[in-house]
This record gives C-alpha cells, sequence and structure tokens, in this order.
C-alpha cells in the first residue's frame, strides 16, 4: 500500500477451491502473493491438472509458514516457464514479528533442500548447542533469534516466557528467542532449516526422527506428500516424548497396500521407524491458513502386517494372554512380532 498498490482480499470460496482463487488472481491482476507450501503445492498442481500456469500478472511470491520442498520449486518452475516470478522463502515464528529470514528461489538453482536465507534487516540469527555456545557451519543446533522483532513475551504466562526467551552473554548482550527449530549454516553463509527439535520421539525406548521417516516415504515412486504421528495405545504408560507406534498419512497416485510400505521403508529405516498404519488421502487436509490441519486427519485403524495364528498349547496360551493384558489389545497370536 506505501507504494500505491491495493490489496485484494480473497473470499471463502476462493481459499478452498484453486480455480476461482486462480480467477480471482486474474481479474484483480494481483502482483504479489502469499502463499504457505502446502496451499500452494495444491495450487498449482490443481492449474497444472488444468493445463494453466501461473496467472501473468504474478511478479512476487512470498512462500511461508511451514518448509519449502524442493518438489514445490520444480514445479513452480514448470508453472512459470518464462521465469518471471520471483519466489522467496520466508521464515519466521510469531514471537519474531513473522519474517525474520528470506531466501530468493532462482529459477537456474537446484536444491536438495530449500534455504531460508539470511537474517531481515535489525535481526541476528544464531545456531547454538545444547550449551548455548555457537557451532560451526555444516552442524545443527537450536535456531536462536535476536533484534528488534521480539516479542515482550507471552500475556499472562511468565513461565513460558522465561523458558523461551533468554539471554546469553556469550552470544549477545540482547534477548534471544529460542525457536525450538534444528538448523545449520551452509558454506554459502545461507541457513537451513532441518525440522523441529520436538520431532524426535521415542518409540519403545528408541530415539525416531519424524522428518527422516518423512523424507524416505516422499522418495518413494509414485508418494506425494506424507505426514508422520507418534500414538499410545489405549492404556499405555508412556509419558513425554514417548510413544508406542507411529501412523502415516500420505498422498498419491497409486493407493499402496500396508505390506509395500514394509518392505520399501525395511530397506532403508529400522523397524522402530516403520509406520504401523499407512493411510492413504486424496490431499492432505489444511487450516483456514493454509497449513496443515492435523486434527483433520482420519482415525487410524490398527491392522496387524500377519495372519492370526491361534495358541496351540497351555504355554502359549498363557503367554498370548499375558501379552494382550500387557498391551492392552483384544488379539495377540504366536506369531505375532512386536
Amino acid at each position: 500500500m506505501a507504494t500505491g498498490a491495493s490489496t485484494v482480499i480473497a473470499g471463502q470460496q476462493e481459499h478452498h477451491d484453486p480455480m476461482l482463487l486462480w480467477k480471482c488472481i486474474h481479474d484483480n491482476t494481483v502482483s504479489v502473493l502469499p502463499f504457505t507450501s502446502s496451499a500452494l503445492e495444491l495450487f498449482i498442481d490443481t492449474l497444472a491438472s488444468k493445463n494453466r500456469g501461473l496467472p501473468s500478472s504474478i511478479q512476487l511470491l512470498l512462500i511461508g509458514g511451514e518448509n519449502l520442498s524442493t518438489e514445490l520449486t520444480d514445479k513452480l518452475r514448470i508453472s512459470d516457464p518464462k521465469g518471471t516470478v520471483q519466489a522467496f522463502n520466508l521464515y519466521g515464528p510469531t514471537e519474531t514479528t513473522v519474517q525474520c529470514a528470506t531466501y530468493q528461489c532462482t529459477q537456474t538453482e537446484k536444491f536438495q533442500s530449500v534455504p531460508i536465507g539470511t537474517p531481515v534487516s535489525n535481526t541476528q540469527l544464531y545456531v547454538l548447542d545444547a550449551c548455548g555456545h555457537p557451532l560451526p557451519k555444516g552442524i545443527p543446533g537450536e535456531l536462536h533469534v535476536a533484534g528488534q522483532g521480539l516479542a515482550k513475551g507471552y500475556l499472562n504466562n511468565p513461565g513460558k516466557t522465561a523458558d523461551v526467551f533468554v539471554t546469553l552473554p556469550q552470544v549477545s548482550n540482547d534477548r534471544l528467542y529460542r525457536t525450538g527449530d534444528r538448523a545449520l549454516w551452509l558454506e554459502s553463509g545461507n541457513l537451513l532449516h532441518i525440522g523441529r527439535m520436538d520431532t524426535q520421539v521415542k518409540i519403545r525406548g528408541q530415539r525416531v526422527e519424524l522428518d527422516e521417516i518423512i523424507r524416505q516415504l516422499e522418495s518413494l515412486e509414485t508418494v506425494g506428500k506424507s505426514v508422520v504421528l507418534p500414538f499410545r495405545r489405549k492404556g499405555s504408560n508412556q509419558e513425554g516424548n514417548s510413544y508406542d507406534y507411529l501412523v502415516a498419512w500420505y498422498t498419491g497416485s497409486v493407493q499402496r497396500d500396508q505390506e509395500w510400505f514394509r518392505e520399501q521403508l525395511s530397506q532403508y529405516l529400522p523397524a522402530c521407524m516403520i509406520p504401523a498404519s499407512f493411510i492413504w488421502l486424496d490431499t492432505l487436509p489444511l487450516t483456514a491458513n493454509g497449513k496443515l490441519d492435523h486434527k483433520a486427519l482420519p482415525e487410524p485403524e490398527l491392522t496387524s502386517p500377519l495372519t492370526y495364528v491361534p495358541p496351540t498349547n497351555d504355554t502359549e496360551q498363557y503367554l498370548c494372554t499375558l501379552w494382550q493384558e500387557l498391551l492392552q489389545i483384544e488379539q495377540v497370536g504366536i506369531d505375532d512380532n512386536f
């Protein structure tokens, strides 16, 4: 608005229908467009299915709110063959007044992972170890933010404020915000976002990286986007970040059976990192602001990959009953593995 442009606010129908959104952008000659990664991918995929590219009026795409995948940047290049659209990957939690780092994607550059770039003006970014010391390039740690954009804290929540807004004299005299994000500095001087610190959970006592499972799952042929979440069994005594099993939801051109996924993933992942259930979806559900909606994911139905084989003697019956009571499940066969 400061440059003489006007703001166009799309309605609810446009938010839920990519073709109506395309018409809104086209009819209003929208030149700057903010998107979350999930919403942008849905938009581009729908346009591709209709043999349409991005509206010609778009000059600048601001992509944030979620990790920007290399697959999405490839799709963006295809939908903008003339290379007229400038795309920026934006990073920044609400506590830092939204954007605190930016990276301009180019038509020619190929990524393994899309960086989040360098800090914006009046902002400092630090990658620190568990003791609060800066880490060298290539070593992942927790991302901390300092600068004029930091919030004062959480309203009426001094405990949480003290936990994440910290002072580390060995790093800076200013307050820092602990983002809870894992990141590392690249040789280019750009910052690479790796994932959340809290995506590391324990499954039956073994540490598991949910992001690594998602990466392996999405590398499989015919699999599009995916999400993996941990669960506890009914009556489980697991607490904190400890869980009993994993469930995966995925999109893709083919709906595969459970055993296919287990066979494929077992070549790259240990047993504790293989989800107990794989659920196919046409699209992953999004919230009103375009982010992945975990609460809208359908409930998983767990099934054993093995055919049930009943006990054949008193000892087997005793052991099966013992495991049924311990695991709080209705049926355990003599060939079950858990």
